[in-house]
């Protein structure tokens, strides 16, 4: 524990960590350690501070002090709620520390609270030095279940209205909580059509390459996503972030569905007016949330083209050119062309072609195939591969490694990304794909 003695004799508590927040620190003054000892999973410490009352710590990180824990708590709870039209079913992964419990209870609509925490200590611990965070926890709403989040989700289809992970930073028992397969159990877990899930998303001043992850991973997977950022005094930089997303694509999440009860809940913190401010975003966090990377790795990276024959083939121009595209357009990289006399990869079987196409809505172009998708190509030197971008309107799905179907809402452009040689019955096992946003 990062725990040291000033000049003057007086004992604090220093959060450091090269790792996560190099070249800077936040400390706290201590009146007394009320608790610190290594559990199954982590090291636990508790503190009476001087000025933020008592304060959690698991693996030298501040997980939340009474004087502020609040706001994050409430943020956690209250921007999903309150987006969703009917929320009887929650989900906590994490949170032992009875906080997010606490708020999530007091909607009226809620019906059951499942907490699934992997370290019982963080609860008892929680129950006897935090009391009024956790005094919710014994609410005859609320079971607990002693377990991974992973592990508990892989067990669960369509069962939760609303998901909210409470976890520690990405490191030791949360990191899992972190990856695209702990997002797409969370997908699988919702109830359809409104189910929303709430992560927590780390600080913009920071993690900024992990905030682009998770919101990459996170449009992969739901037609519906927003980041919010929310004032945190005794977190790193003092802000951190939420992920919220929604299997309803139409969902509003920067506005809450019923403005009177955001305003009547008894928050400290969270209101209707902070439910839509949290959403405005910084320039610089605005850009990062709504785009991702448009950076072809090099050109030994073989594209194949799946066979299209609603699509027209013309010459076109060069990817470099990526700002110009509109909606309804595609254009190919032509910098590496050495033949385009060569078929579309018609070798590729038509059941797969099907499977790609799954819900492509071929009806409405009937009368001009090439209306909804229009594509331009070239053949690299080698005469197997292509590279193409595709762009459309909510009718176009495409597949990626862990979740079957995504589908493009109107301002993505896609890059597919394929192995000829993977276009078999299995070729989705290897398919990857990029999103970019205008």
């Amino acid at each position: 524990m990062t725990l040291y003695t000033d000049e003057n004799n007086n004992k604090w508590f220093r959060e450091k960590s090269s790792e996560f927040w190099p070249g800077q620190e936040f400390s706290i003054e201590i009146e007394e350690i009320l608790y610190q000892q290594r559990s199954k999973y982590q090291d636990i410490l508790v503190f009476k501070s001087k000025t933020y009352g008592n304060v959690l710590v698991l693996d030298n990180c501040i997980q939340c002090t009474e004087r502020d824990e609040f706001a994050y708590q409430e943020m956690a709870a209250f921007l999903p709620l309150l987006a969703h039209p009917n929320p009887k079913r929650i989900l906590i992964i994490g949170g032992g520390d009875g906080g997010v419990i606490r708020e999530v209870v007091k909607h009226p609509q809620v019906e059951e609270v499942i907490l699934c925490e992997i370290d019982e200590d963080v609860i008892d611990v929680s129950k006897k030095y935090l009391p009024d965070m956790a005094k919710e926890i014994v609410n005859s709403k609320v079971t607990i279940v002693i377990s991974d989040g992973c592990e508990y989700l892989k067990q669960h289809t369509d069962k939760f209205d609303v998901i909210i992970t409470d976890s520690s930073d990405p490191n030791g028992p949360a990191e899992s909580l972190f990856e695209e397969s702990f997002y797409s159990l969370m997908k699988t877990a919702l109830k359809r059509p409104y189910g929303i899930i709430c992560c927590q998303g780390e600080c913009i001043w920071l993690d900024l390459p992990l905030i682009k992850k998770l919101m990459t991973i996170s449009r992969h997977l739901f037609p519906s996503v927003a980041y919010a950022n929310v004032s945190t005094p005794t977190y790193p930089c003092g802000t951190l972030g939420f992920i919220v997303c929604s299997l309803n694509e139409n969902a509003k999440l920067t506005e809450p569905i019923n403005k009177k009860l955001a305003d009547e809940l008894n928050t400290k913190y969270y209101t209707a007016d902070i439910h839509r401010a949290s959403f405005a975003l910084p320039a610089f966090v605005r850009h990062v949330c709504q785009t991702s990377s448009i950076a072809v790795e090099d050109s030994t990276k073989e594209i194949a083209l799946i066979h299209f024959p609603e699509l027209s083939i013309n010459s076109g121009d060069k990817i470099s050119k990526i700002s110009s595209l509109t909606k309804a357009s595609a254009q190919v990289d032509t910098s590496s062309s050495s033949n385009t006399n060569n078929s579309v990869g018609n070798d590729v079987e038509l059941d797969n072609q099907s499977r790609f196409l799954d819900n492509f809505d071929k009806s409405s172009n009937a009368n001009n195939p090439t209306s909804s998708l229009q594509t331009t190509k070239s053949f690299m030197s080698n005469s197997l591969t292509q590279r193409l971008i595709l762009t459309s309107k909510c009718d176009l799905f495409f597949c990626n490694s862990s979740i079957p179907y995504h589908p493009v809402s109107e301002d993505e452009l896609v890059l597919t990304t394929l192995h000829k040689q993977s276009c078999q019955k299995r070729w989705f096992m290897k398919y990857s794909w990029l999103t970019f946003y205008k």
